[in-house]
């Protein structure tokens, strides 16, 4: 678009606001108020006109409704640019709807037409459709079309729109309408410039003082005359016609209501004026009584007709300046201005042609001047009042003000003001007239002064204050009095309870109605003489002593005097047979009334009084209750008890034997059985019932269970008819159409179920919560014989049912509001209601048909009814119903299955056009009146997207709206663009758009994408296309067209980090949920870059919000406030970098612009913590919360706020609300003290809730920070030096110091500690850990950390609840176990890569130990402390006796083992015995002294358990099903390594030789298949061979085999140092095998088995089964492959890490337990005292086993040793291969010995020298050239040098 100047922009920002003058009028009236946390910052007119106004001006009805308040992003800058645009239309009037021009008709048929500075382009039938209505509506055409499109924008709506003469009608009504709101716009703002608590009041003020200097009267004038004078147009239809005169008169309304506002507030009343409005105005209207065309008018035109009269009558009254003329002053200018004469004739003249509408104005004038003839002086025969005032009485002025008054809305906002003037009516005719001149017109005074009275605060306020004090003001209500209650008992009550408008009033009149004096009554003259002498010539009487006479409802003591009453003052007529008296009484009203309600109630007992009387008896009873119900009303209750107190004082104390309430309740259930019933009188008993319950609502509730309002018995069947309450609602108010008592009745529950949920114990008992059970019927009552078919029920006045619904649907928000409801009844009612809304399809019906009203009849109820905002209030009530019920549902058992509620809501159509419901909600985003709906849709579409119906995803929305999902998509990129919307609807609309990423592919991809555009040449196309369904023309609005795009803007606009937190924190979190949800995050780094366009800088700018400035101020709420969403957003910044670069491959650069950010956070890390990982903690207010609470005995449990309705601020642990409810409801007698605590108590919870919110955040972003940390040092972005290392430092500083024991400081430490233990893994697998002062800083940071938290393992319990949603006085038990866990990990990384212990790092891990080994009592850390003590006790071995001592100081030792045999048992915890193992095998290194403990704690007797011991035997598979390693098989090889260690270091106790001995006994049957290598193979089905190589004997190894093998082989070779004791007990007597020489045979054959995969390839003869065995197979066939490919890339795994070094090593070691076990076998043929000839070898030269299988081991031994580069070079794997030569060369040498001797013939000596002795000298002699260090071998190698000499 061009650039445009100042000016120009900133009129086209403000066409939102006045593209018609009812959307301008709408504006000014600025009805709606702004929440002060969401209200715009304040802004200069170049940057506010820079902003369209569209929004606000779209129609002159939008208009007003802006102008009435009704939108919240109204600011006063924009109030400003609406009125100046529109000022100049204001002025103009009617004149600014412009005449068909030639000019305009050109353009139009040009086909170019400006439309909000831009030009649009028309079709053909669109520009004779514009042409043909313009003249129709006889208005230019480009102003036609102008209004045609506001028209399509507000009514249409984007729907279809037929382009033909048909929609003439609807047209011509807009039109109308827009006439009217422009006339409206004006007197908004005239109303609402004079209003003091208005917002806008000065601009207002401004601009209405530009009107009236702008001559705004004589425009208005002008205009009167010209429509008044008018003529009907005669080419119009009849019908039409008809429309056009309601039209004219309807437009002459407008202009008259601008008169009187002016006239009330701006114009000066002076006799000029008053002549010239007279004159030029309403005498040629002839006020508006006659009409030239009246013939013609219809219903709705005679009651504009109606109208228009009652408006010249206000007018005339006004302008007469009736105030001038009262009781205190009289003013001079009227009869000293020269003005009196014509003014005079005119009302003369009026006299001579008299209406209706003028006798009132004729009356005033005649007091006018009747005030100032008697108050100035004068003669009466210079005027005519008297004969003037008789013609107005004559032609019933008094009556038609009656009518006047009747004729006005109660909600029309200039209701006041009309009642205002005539009031100033009735001061002067009571000022300038006596009551007998006006006796026949009292009846009509009084009710006239009734009605002028009622509802309106300052004139009750004025009347109680100023008007009480002037006789003649009050003459009217002392008439009223005296007639009370002889004469006229109701007109009085009448009279009062009018007058009673708030508290304060209500005040006056209690005080007023205690004592009154005299009573007027009319009696024969007869019956006087019975009772009373009269005193003669004084026309007064006096009861005579001894009788008591009975006026109505009081008696006349004795002595009493009476004033009697003749007219004129004259003398008693004796032959009047009926006399007047006046007695002089003092009494009470209130006492009166409560007689009356006995003898009503008396009446209703016997039913003995004729029907006229009880008829008239239940009038006044209905009056009297309606007097106290008003009372209570005005007050809130608070004169119950005063009311109460007062009339125990002036009844008889025998009388007055029950209270007030229980006659209420007796004339509710009387009258309820009167035919007819008194709907009057039961409503006003209803509504003192709710009265009285506001200070006695435990009266009031043990009342209503005993009566029969509701039969608990029967409340589901509609048809019958039982309790009170169902009686009358069925029989009375269904019949007639009205529901008062219906509706006083739901309003009495809510007060009831208020005081239930509240804070019912202000004694110091404890306080109970529950809801009786006798509250189930009401609501049962209420849910399902009043909501279920209140809407199928005819009504009089639709008002009453929408006020059915809502507090039908109030009472039920406020039950499944009630956060208390989690115990007893509450649950269960609760619960009940809940059910019953999410299945019962009648509920469900009524619900659905609320909210399917829709927007646009929302919109037209709400601006065409009387009283619109209730309807507005029904739809708002379900919206928080439907949300509140689908909320709570998620939280059921059965939560994830789809309810009736649920389908209904997804599958309903609404409408004749069947219209799906979800588009119907969603389209709610347009409604405009009340932000709340709008917010309250966009939650439940939030809510829609995750219901999932049937299958496992959530239908789409999309679907749903079918067609128009871009329209709705638009409407909700237009509320979240702009600026000026509340905060809380554009959060919610983002939280609906990251709803839709998780759950809604194809709604967010229509957010998130931008909508497909047309060229050019297609909207060409189809503009000219001749299509009478063409869609309407529209200005393209600049919208952004994806949500990417507004949530950039939000984000990269500054300012709204500190003014709007929350709006960037929700944006943020977007950017985030786009991350975590999107699927690729190449598409959503393309979608981000399409929407940074405005700022390419998208990680600088993300990461810029880091270094926001904080809000830290503790006792400044909204600083805190702020301060949270500040945080939160820091904490999303974070989470968004940890994505980013947790989804970046480790071989794809960083995304462009990420790099520069993460070298700064990467350079700073240990200032990002320090920022990161603040605490703002603090349990002051808490503390002192609490003790407020425990004084109070204010239980806070069951106030916590659940997660769903969280708010950061006042309202976040705490359910604010609930807790100013209960307060409400506590105590309604609280003394000053009580109330100042109250306050305390509540002020205090906000100050909590808003501190716990900070705390909340602040660890949130320590969550993320630690989030992001992980994940850059996973992904080796952290460095590794000092910047890691002083960061590891920084953290254990800052855990180290902590000293609170809170729950927030324990979170904190546990998400350090988790981020701790990570950075010490990078840390020493890094670098190697060596033992310097930094590493022994760290460990004793670690030891004081741990000893910490160690110590307060019993202890952790607080009272403060923050973060667990506990409430004050719950104690919360904090598990300290993760954070130990986390320590004892980093101590594992340290200690287990540490290269030397120093003593400083021994002095530290020795203190350390105990600590540790008290953690094997937790289950969850026995294994992490094991592990550690294990490290310990590996490096304590010159601190054994210190070691010694910590095991011993708790039975350390003992625990651990019986602990370990528990395991065995149970068979459970195998990771913990895994652990118990290793630990045990740690410590039995140490020597003896930690072997004896082992073996007095009893190990042996643990693993030689009976259980244990059939385990083993028969149910140990090597792997499991799943080809997974047995844990339990691990647990059996290192019990038999433990056991070889203990026999080890014990061989000299013959005791424990004795216990291993048992032990092989008794597993002697799994020990003898441990002994066979191919006894048992894996017990799997699925393992397969991964290896073609044949398999020896058709056996294959495994790894869990060999491991078995060698642990078994491992402890027989150390026990046959101890073969003398194996025969007693291995043998056993009953058996004739011998169990020791099958041992010794079973070594044999194993050293065979174990020997020839040796000698051969041991490759081959491997089977991997688990996981991890295959993956290390198939890495050593790859390396094969590569190897033989000369695949110089390869890489090559490490030797250790290859299966078969596995195996292999295994296996030597097995064949050196062997060869040791058959060393100590074999002969001693060296010993001196033995001769070789006496000795039997073991092996054979020919036979098996053959002694060439030793020489084959030690070749293939020495060919491993001497390979520098195999695994077998590691000096372990050295040591068991020397060791295997050594002893073969050893055994081999012992029997070439004795097969040399002259026993054996010479072929067997030349064959046992040729097979063994070259190959046994070959290899010594290889060994010896690398192995230097054997003298064993080196003696061998002499031996068999020496032997080659011997002869043969």
């Amino acid at each position: 678009m061009e650039r445009k100047g100042p000016a120009s922009a900133g009129a086209e920002s403000l066409r939102r606001y006045d593209v018609t003058f009812r959307r301008l009028n709408e504006t000014l009236e600025n009805n709606d108020s702004t929440e002060p946390h969401v209200t715009m910052e304040r802004k200069g007119p170049a940057s506010a006109g820079a902003e369209s106004l569209r929004r606000y001006d779209v129609t002159f009805r939008r208009l007003n409704e802006t102008l009435e308040n009704n939108d919240p992003t109204v600011t006063d800058v924009t109030m400003t640019l609406l009125l100046q645009r529109h000022q100049q239309n204001f002025i103009k009037l009617y004149d600014y709807f412009r005449g068909p021009d030639p000019k305009s008709q050109a353009t139009i048929e040009k086909g170019d037409v400006p439309y909000r500075g831009k030009p649009l382009k028309l079709a053909s039938n669109h520009k004779n459709f514009i042409i043909q209505i313009s003249k129709q509506l006889n208005l230019d055409e480009v102003q036609c079309f102008t209004i045609l499109q506001n028209y399509a924008r507000t009514e249409v709506k984007g729907t279809s729109f037929t382009y033909d003469i048909s929609r003439l009608d609807e047209i011509r009504t807009h039109y109308y309408d827009e006439r009217i709101s422009l006339c409206n716009c004006i007197a908004t703002l005239l109303r609402n410039a004079s209003n003091p608590e208005f917002a806008y009041r000065a601009t207002f003020a401004d601009c209405v003082h530009k009107l009236m200097a702008s001559n705004l009267e004589q425009n208005v004038i002008k205009h009167l005359t010209t429509l008044s004078q008018a003529p009907v147009p005669s080419d119009l239809a009849r019908d039409d016609q008809e429309r056009w005169l309601t039209q004219n008169l309807l437009e002459q309304c407008a202009l008259l209501e601008i008169l009187f506002l002016m006239l009330y507030d701006r114009l000066e009343h002076t006799p000029e004026r008053l002549l010239h409005l007279l004159r030029s105005v309403l005498k040629p209207m002839e006020f508006g009584y006659r009409h030239a065309n009246s013939p013609q008018l219809n219903q709705s035109g005679r009651a504009a007709m109606r109208r228009l009269g009652y408006l010249c009558c206000l007018v005339g009254l006004l302008a007469i300046n009736l105030e001038q003329y009262t009781e205190e002053a009289v003013s001079a200018d009227l009869i000293q201005s020269k003005e009196i004469g014509p003014l005079d004739q005119l009302m003369r003249s009026l006299c001579m042609a008299p209406n209706a509408p003028s006798a009132p104005v004729l009356l005033s004038w005649s007091a006018v001047i009747c005030r100032i003839v008697s108050s100035i002086g004068g003669s009466d025969d210079d005027f005519e009042w008297q004969a003037q005032a008789a013609v107005a009485v004559q032609y019933r002025a008094i009556p038609y003000l009656n009518e006047l008054l009747s004729g006005f809305a109660p909600d029309d906002p200039n209701l006041r003001g009309y009642k205002s003037v005539v009031r100033g009516f009735l001061s002067v005719i009571m000022s300038a007239f006596s009551l007998e001149t006006l006796s026949a017109e009292v009846k009509e005074l009084i009710q006239l002064h009734t009605k002028v009275f009622v509802n309106i605060v300052p004139l009750c306020t004025v009347f109680w204050t100023v008007d009480i004090a002037r006789e003649s003001q009050v003459a009217l209500l002392d008439q009223a009095q005296l007639s009370f209650p002889a004469e006229d008992f109701g007109s009085f009550l009448r009279m009062v309870s009018s007058l009673i408008a708030d508290a304060a009033t209500a005040n006056y009149t209690f005080e007023y109605l205690k004592k009154r004096r005299g009573v007027r009554q009319t009696i024969s003259q007869a019956r006087l003489a019975q009772f009373a002498d009269e005193i003669p010539g004084q026309q007064i009487c006096v009861v005579r002593q001894g009788t008591k006479q009975l006026v109505p409802f009081m008696y006349l003591q004795p002595g009493t005097r009476g004033t009697i009453i003749t007219p004129d003052g004259n003398d008693l007529d004796r032959n009047n047979p009926v006399v007047t008296v006046v007695w002089q009484i003092s009494y009470s009203v209130w006492h009166v009334v409560l007689e009356l309600l006995d003898t009503f109630i008396e009446a209703l007992r016997t039913q003995i009084l004729p029907r006229e009387e009880l008829s008239s008896l239940t009038e006044n009873v209905s009056d009297g209750l309606f007097l106290i119900a008003s009372l209570f009303e005005g007050a809130r209750g608070d004169l119950t008890e005063p009311l109460v107190n007062h009339l125990a004082e002036v009844s008889d104390p025998t009388y007055w034997a029950s209270p007030l309430l229980p006659r209420v309740l007796l004339i509710l259930q009387g009258a309820a059985l009167l035919k007819p019933a008194p709907v009057g009188l039961l409503t006003s008993a209803m509504k003192c019932l709710h009265g009285i319950s506001h200070t006695q609502p435990v009266q009031v509730w043990r009342e209503m269970q005993r009566t029969t309002l509701i039969d608990a018995s029967e409340v589901r069947g509609w048809a019958t008819s039982s309790g009170t309450i169902r009686q009358l609602l069925t029989a009375v108010e269904c019949a007639q159409g009205r529901y008062p008592i219906t509706v006083a009745f739901l309003e009495l529950l809510q007060t009831i179920l208020s005081y239930l949920q509240g804070w019912k114990n202000p004694t110091g008992s404890p306080a109970e919560h529950a809801y009786p059970d006798e509250f189930g019927p009401f609501l049962l009552y209420v849910q399902t014989c009043i909501f279920t078919f209140y809407s199928s029920w005819r009504y009089n006045s639709i008002v009453e049912e929408w006020s059915i619904g809502y507090t039908c649907l109030r009472l039920f928000e406020q039950i499944l509001a009630d956060p208390v409801c989690e115990s007893s009844h509450n649950a269960a009612i609760r619960q009940h209601l809940l059910h019953s809304i999410l299945h019962e399809t009648g509920i469900i019906q009524v619900l659905l048909n609320i909210i399917g009203m829709g927007p646009a009849e929302l919109e037209r109820l709400r601006r065409r009814a009387k009283e619109g905002r209730r309807v507005e209030l029904l739809v708002l009530a379900a919206f928080n119903v439907l949300e509140r019920v689908l909320v709570l549902k998620q939280y059921l058992p059965d939560g994830s299955k789809a309810t009736p509620l649920e389908l209904m809501l997804l599958t309903r159509q609404q409408g004749r056009d069947s219209v799906n419901l979800v588009y119907i909600i969603a389209s709610y985003v347009r409604y405009h009146f009340s932000v709340q709906v709008a917010l309250m849709a966009t939650k439940i579409l939030t809510l829609l997207c995750g219901t999932v119906v049937d299958g496992e995803r959530p239908p789409s929305l999309v679907g749903y709206l079918g067609s128009k999902a871009s329209e709705i998509r638009h409407e909700f990129l237009w509320k979240l663009s702009d600026s000026r919307e509340v905060v809380t609807l554009r959060v919610a609309i983002i939280r609906f758009v990251r709803q839709a990423l998780r759950y809604q592919p194809g709604l967010a991809e229509l957010f998130l994408k931008d909508p497909p555009q047309s060229s050019e040449d297609e909207r060409n196309k189809k503009l000219h296309e001749d299509d009478n369904s063409a869609p309407l023309l529209d200005a393209s609005d600049n919208v952004a067209t994806n949500c990417v795009k507004v949530v950039m803007g939000i984000i990269f606009k500054k300012e709204y980090i500190e003014q709007k937190p929350l709006l960037v924190s929700e944006a943020l979190n977007f950017l985030f949920a786009l991350w975590n949800e999107a699927p690729d995050q190449h598409t959503v780094l393309e979608t981000v870059t399409k929407g940074q366009q405005s700022n390419p800088d998208f990680w600088g700018s993300v990461v810029s919000s880091l270094d926001a400035a904080e809000q830290r101020d503790r006792g400044n709420l909204e600083a805190i406030h702020v301060g949270s969403y500040t945080t939160l957003s820091r904490a999303y910044v974070m989470r968004i970098l940890a994505l980013e670069v947790f989804h970046t491959k480790a071989s794809m650069p960083l995304a462009k612009g990420l790099q520069a950010p993460l070298e700064t956070i990467k350079a700073n890390q240990i200032k990002w913590f320090e920022r990161f990982t603040q605490s703002s903690f603090n349990d002051e207010d808490m503390k002192m919360l609490e003790t407020i609470s425990k004084e109070m005995n204010f239980d806070f449990s069951g106030m916590q706020i659940p997660d769903h309705d969280k708010v950061y601020g006042s309202n976040f642990l705490y359910d604010i609300n609930a807790v100013r409810q209960r307060v409400t409801y506590a105590t309604p007698r609280a003394d000053a003290g009580q109330m100042e605590r109250f306050t305390d108590l509540f002020h205090l919870a906000k100050k909590v809730n808003t501190q716990a919110a900070r705390v909340e955040a602040e660890l949130e972003a320590t969550r993320a920070w630690v989030m992001f940390t992980k994940v850059a040092t996973l992904r080796q972005m952290t460095d590794g030096g000092g910047n890691l290392m002083g960061l590891i430092t920084s953290m254990l500083k800052r855990l180290a110091k902590e000293s609170r024991q809170a729950l927030p400081v324990h979170t904190l430490d546990l998400e350090l500690t988790s981020l701790l233990l990570l950075l010490v893994r990078r840390w020493t697998s890094l670098q190697p850990v060596e033992g310097d002062a930094a590493t022994v800083d760290v460990l004793n940071y670690l030891r004081s950390t741990f000893l910490r938290v160690h110590a307060s393992i019993n202890s952790m319990e607080v009272e403060y609840g923050t973060l667990a949603h506990r409430s004050v006085g719950v104690r919360a038990k904090m598990d300290p176990i993760p954070i130990l866990s986390n320590l004892l990990g980093c101590f594992i990384y340290v200690l287990k890569n540490l290269k030397s212990w120093s003593a400083s790092v021994r002095e530290i891990t020795a203190s350390l130990l105990p600590s540790v080994l008290q953690c094997c009592e937790e289950e969850k850390l026995v294994t992490a402390a094991l592990a550690v003590a294990e490290l310990i006790c590996q490096q304590a071995t010159e601190e054994i006796s210190a070691v010694l001592s910590v095991l011993e100081d708790r039975d350390t030792i003992g625990r651990t083992v019986q602990q370990f045999g528990g395991c065995l048992r149970e068979r459970s915890n195998v990771q913990t015995a895994d652990a118990l193992l290793h630990f045990f095998l740690a410590i039995a290194q140490s020597g003896p002294a930690t072997c004896e403990l082992l073996a007095v704690a009893g190990f042996t007797r643990a693993v030689c358990s009976e259980t244990y011991v059939d385990d083993v035997a028969n149910n140990l598979p090597l792997y499991l099903d799943n080809t997974e390693r047995n844990p339990w098989h691990r647990i059996w090889c290192l019990s038999l390594a433990l056991l070889t260690k203990m026999l080890q270091s014990l061989k000299h106790r013959e005791n424990f030789v004795d216990q291993t001995l048992e032990f092989v006994a008794a597993h002697q049957v799994r020990l003898d298949r441990a002994l066979d290598l191919f006894s048992e193979t894996p017990q799997t089905k699925d393992a397969k061979a991964t290896t073609s190589a044949p398999i020896p004997n058709q056996f294959m190894l495994t790894v869990a085999k060999v491991e078995e093998t060698d642990a078994a082989a491992a402890l027989l070779n150390q026990l046959v140092n101890h073969r003398r004791r194996w025969r007693p007990i291995l043998d056993s007597p009953y058996s004739d095998t011998s169990n020791v020489l099958r041992i010794e045979s079973n070594v044999l054959s194993l050293l065979h088995q174990s020997a020839e995969p040796l000698v051969r390839d041991v490759a081959t003869a491997i089977k991997p089964v688990s996981p991890q065995e295959r993956k290390l197979w198939d890495q050593q066939q790859n390396s094969r492959k590569d190897q033989t490919s000369n695949n110089k890339a390869a890489t090559k795994p490490s030797p250790e890490a290859s299966l078969t070094f596995k195996v292999e090593n295994h296996l030597f070691q097995i064949v050196r337990s062997c060869l040791s076990f058959i060393w100590l076998l074999t002969p001693r043929v060296f010993a001196e005292d033995e001769d070789p000839e006496t000795l039997v070898p073991i092996f054979s030269i020919d036979q098996q086993p053959q002694i060439s299988l030793l020489t084959r081991l030690a070749t293939a031994a020495s060919q491993r040793l001497t390979k520098s580069d195999v695994p077998f070079s590691t000096p372990e794997a050295s040591e068991i291969l020397l060791n295997v030569v050594e002893i073969c060369s050893a055994i081999v040498l012992a029997h070439l010995t004795m097969f040399m001797s002259p026993q054996y013939d010479e072929g067997i000596r030349r064959r046992s020298r040729d097979q063994c002795a070259p190959d046994l000298d070959t290899v010594i002699s290889t060994v010896l050239k690398s192995k230097k260090n054997s003298p064993f071998l080196a003696s061998c190698q002499a031996w068999i040098k020496k032997m080659g000499k011997f002869q043969f």
